[in-house]
């Protein structure tokens, strides 16, 4: 079996994992063209899916949900990680290293499933990794200087999400 069928029946086992845990929830899919050299080292990579996972945390008034800066502008916390992991401690772990908050999985918002593709090569197999949104609540903790809290009507998605 080759990488983008592996990549494929990854994302299908985690989709399957999360709808056992989780029931219903929406999902989207896009594609996604990337330049050879990008598509190559996705391709050679140890693991044919990743997962991109991000963690939408709400206060304890449950109107302002979690920030960390981003590059351009603030963002919901997020990790990649390979797809065999479980998602929901590392989510909650970056969340803390990132944000200084512990935080509780609850439930999935919604997931993704990105299908790769090589500007360069338009033959080659689609990859496919996915981008998880899970909703969770504030534990303990207060933001580091990095993060904040935002109401929802600012909140902001993850990229292809």
């Amino acid at each position: 079996m080759g990488v983008a069928e592996r990549s494929r029946d990854q994302v299908e086992d985690k989709l399957g994992d999360l709808h056992e845990t989780y029931g219903s929830f929406s999902i989207k899919q896009t594609t996604i063209t990337l330049p050879g050299e990008q598509y190559a080292s996705m391709r050679n990579g140890a693991e044919p899916a990743q997962v991109s996972a991000y963690a939408a945390v709400r206060n304890d008034d449950d109107d302002e949900i979690l920030h960390v800066e981003g590059e351009r502008e603030p963002e919901l916390p997020g990790v990649e990680l390979p797809i065999d992991e479980s998602l929901e401690p590392a989510i909650c772990e970056h969340v803390q290293q990132e944000a200084g908050v512990d935080c509780v999985v609850e439930d999935v918002q919604h997931v993704t499933i990105a299908g790769l593709r090589c500007r360069d090569d338009p033959d080659a197999a689609t990859l496919y990794n996915l981008v998880v949104v899970f909703s969770g609540r504030h534990e303990t903790g207060v933001p580091a200087e990095s993060a904040s809290w935002r109401q929802l009507d600012e909140q902001i998605q993850p990229a292809y999400a």
